[in-house]
């Protein structure tokens, strides 16, 4: 089917090559117009739940150079939630935030914070919700995949979360991904918590978004989540680097119909700006161990000593930069090489300076 704007100036020139991917998607039981009503309904959808939000202004926290940024966020979440309660604006008995993201985003990790945040100001445990387990059996392969809502029980979760929020006992699917189907139900009473965090790909959806006291939008770049899933999803997930770029080349475009909507639309977004492997690979354990040791050392022999350990670290660090970058991820590879320049030149620093102390 060719698609041609010459003709048609009303058409906007950035819908041209997702619209001609997206009828590339090979969709069991789907013809292409088929597919094509479906882009219309999705375009639709994204258009009436930006309209919806015309005007407002989400409050952005954006990451640091000296951390994640998540710092920023807590406080921002945990200040306007202590608001809302202090004026009686929370919907139910119990407040409910929503975490919203594009897949490996870092929902999940950002989710957990949270709930050790509010655990250590208030004393109280939080429970977090995974919309992800409310994914219908066998619709994994079905347009859009899970990024598609009309492939999760909404409905239930919608139900779920008001039984939630005012205190009444639900009954959590189970789903695992491995399987790609439900596996068991978990009772959950939220009377045990003083907080309850949705997070997934809809927490913010217009069936959902009604129950939530705050809204999260976390932003990450496409590379960024790419390099995510490329060390995440083989070992969680039982994928395989091929499938990873079949998800980005035939559900991504889906995604940001979807997904990315819900994630501006937000009460607060957070920006993660940040090249997460700038960071990372100073803080990986060994790499900051062996740089405390060197800074502390006193002798020469001790600094040998050092030189000998380190060798092995360095070691590993080349051979991992050597091994992403023949699979294309040169960013990944160059911050490595970085680390192992930084602990030659503590090193040399190092000995350096014991060299004019002695």
């Amino acid at each position: 089917m060719a698609i041609s704007t010459k003709h048609r100036p009303s058409l906007h020139l950035k819908y041209v090559k997702p619209l001609k991917r997206f009828l590339e998607i090979q969709t069991p039981k789907q013809s292409k117009p088929r597919r094509l009503f479906d882009y219309a309904r999705l375009l639709g959808e994204r258009a009436k739940t930006r309209l919806s939000n015309y005007g407002k202004k989400p409050f952005v926290v954006s990451e640091t150079p000296v951390g994640d940024g998540r710092g920023n966020l807590l406080g921002a979440v945990f200040t306007i939630l202590g608001q809302k309660q202090a004026q009686g604006k929370i919907h139910g008995k119990i407040p409910l935030i929503g975490i919203t993201g594009m897949g490996a985003s870092g929902k999940t990790s950002t989710a957990e914070t949270m709930a050790r945040e509010f655990d250590a100001r208030t004393g109280k445990k939080a429970q977090i919700i995974s919309t992800d387990s409310y994914w219908l059996d066998g619709r994994s392969s079905r347009l859009g995949g899970y990024d598609n809502p009309k492939n999760s029980d909404l409905k239930k979760l919608a139900s779920d979360l008001q039984n939630l929020a005012n205190g009444k006992e639900a009954e959590i699917p189970v789903f695992d991904i491995v399987q790609k189907k439900r596996i068991g139900t978990e009772n959950i009473d939220p009377n045990e918590y003083g907080l309850i965090i949705v997070e997934g790909l809809f927490p913010n959806h217009p069936q959902l978004r009604k129950f939530l006291d705050i809204s999260v939008g976390v932003r990450r770049s496409l590379m960024a989540r790419y390099r995510r899933r490329i060390i995440r999803d083989p070992e969680e997930r039982g994928k395989t680097e091929e499938d990873i770029k079949r998800y980005y080349r035939e559900k991504e475009p889906i995604a940001r119909l979807t997904v990315e909507p819900l994630i501006e639309s937000s009460d607060i977004i957070f920006e993660r700006t940040q090249r997460p492997e700038n960071w990372q690979i100073v803080k990986r354990p060994e790499v900051v161990r062996v740089l405390q040791k060197i800074n502390g050392a006193e002798t020469k022999q001790e600094l040998a000593g050092l030189i000998t350990e380190s060798r092995d670290i360095r070691k590993i660090l080349r051979s991992e930069a050597e091994k992403l970058r023949t699979q294309g991820m040169r960013r990944a590879a160059y911050n490595r090489v970085m680390a192992v320049k930084e602990i030659l030149k503590a090193l040399k620093e190092k000995s350096e300076l014991l060299s004019k102390t002695d």
